[in-house]
């Protein structure tokens, strides 16, 4: 999820488009558009988190039910997603409004309130 994360906005399904039929995983994407990138270091305590793009696997294990939909995809309709845009992870509530925080933990919180 932090490969989709760092992708300029556009660029797996420009790369889908440019090479179609050849797209397996989206670290093809990433060192298509730049052949430098370093994948993340994944934080080893809780306390090392210090974004949404960081919690959002945790978060998806405790709340299966809420589906992940990237940024070239169709969402979910009437239930609540985590939208994954690059550089960005919003938490959308079922009536279309997207909640942002730096923290997904924040926006489940939030989402939970209502």
């Amino acid at each position: 999820m932090s490969t989709y994360y760092d992708l300029p906005v556009g660029a797996r399904l420009a790369y889908m488009h440019r090479f179609s039929g050849m797209y397996n995983c989206v670290s093809q994407v990433a060192f298509f558009h730049n052949e430098n990138y370093e994948r993340r270091v994944p934080p080893k305590h809780r306390s090392d988190i210090t974004d949404s793009i960081q919690e959002l696997p945790l978060l998806s294990h405790m709340h299966p039910e809420i589906p992940i939909v990237f940024e070239d995809e169709r969402p979910y309709l009437a239930k609540p997603y985590w939208m994954l845009l690059p550089g960005r992870v919003y938490l959308v509530r079922a009536d279309g409004v997207p909640l942002l925080h730096t923290r997904a933990t924040h926006m489940l919180c939030a989402l939970q309130a209502q």
